[in-house]
């Protein structure tokens, strides 16, 4: 299947989660938001959990932590 990642698309196993799409983009991402310095969002701007499941056509986005996240 293939998500998007800040634009870049990004081929996946069917029952991938957003941990395994942003190791594919960039690991040192992945740990950013580990760490808290960036968040996730779908294409909406709505969060998104590490532990999200993601589906064929799926855009995330990647923002700075200390912005407000669209609700």
């Amino acid at each position: 299947m293939q998500v998007r990642v800040e634009n870049k698309p990004i081929t996946l196993f069917r029952g991938a989660v957003v941990a395994d799409a942003l190791t594919a983009f960039c690991e040192a991402t992945l740990k950013d938001v580990r760490r808290g310095k960036l968040l996730v969002t779908d294409g909406e701007g709505h969060p998104r959990s590490l532990s999200g499941e993601l589906r064929e056509g799926d855009v995330l986005k990647l923002q700075p932590a200390q912005e407000k996240v669209k609700r």
